[in-house]
C-alpha cells in the first residue's frame, strides 16, 4: 500500500550515503522532515579516507545537527605548517592554526544508527 503524504508533510530520499547526503539528511530531519538516505556501497563508509583538515562549515553542521563539539575530541590542532627538504631541515614555516581530524570521525559523528539504507546492485532506478 502506497503511503500518500499530506501536503505539510515533507519528504526528501537522499541518493549518497557519503559525507553531503549525511548532513544534508541531518539537516532536514532537524526542520522536521522525514528522511531516507541511500547507499550504494554495501560497506559502511567510516574507514574511507585518511587524515583531513577540519573546515569550518563540517564544524558549523556539526553544531546544527545537535552535535555537542565541546564534548569530542575533533582532532589534533597545529598552530604552524611546516614544509621540510628532502634531508630533513625546514624549507619553510608559517602560521596556519587549523585541525587535522579523520574521515571516520567526521562521518560517524552526525550519523544516526541504521539512518543508511542499503541500494543493491539489482535495485532499478
Amino acid at each position: 500500500m502506497t503511503k500518500i503524504n499530506r501536503p505539510d508533510e515533507c519528504r526528501a530520499l537522499i541518493i549518497g550515503g557519503s559525507l553531503g547526503g549525511l548532513f544534508a539528511g541531518n539537516l532536514l530531519r532537524q526542520i522536521g522532515w522525514d528522511v531516507d538516505i541511500f547507499e550504494r556501497s554495501a560497506h559502511d563508509l567510516d574507514s574511507r579516507g585518511g587524515g583531513i583538515v577540519l573546515q569550518p562549515e563540517v564544524i558549523e553542521v556539526f553544531r546544527r545537527v545537535g552535535v555537542d563539539i565541546r564534548t569530542i575530541d575533533l582532532g589534533v590542532r597545529s598552530k604552524y605548517r611546516t614544509v621540510f627538504w628532502p634531508d630533513g631541515s625546514i624549507q619553510s614555516k608559517h602560521f596556519a592554526p587549523q585541525t587535522q581530524t579523520s574521515w571516520s570521525l567526521v562521518y560517524t559523528t552526525p550519523k544516526q544508527p541504521s539512518e543508511t539504507k542499503t541500494i543493491t546492485r539489482q535495485r532499478r532506478w
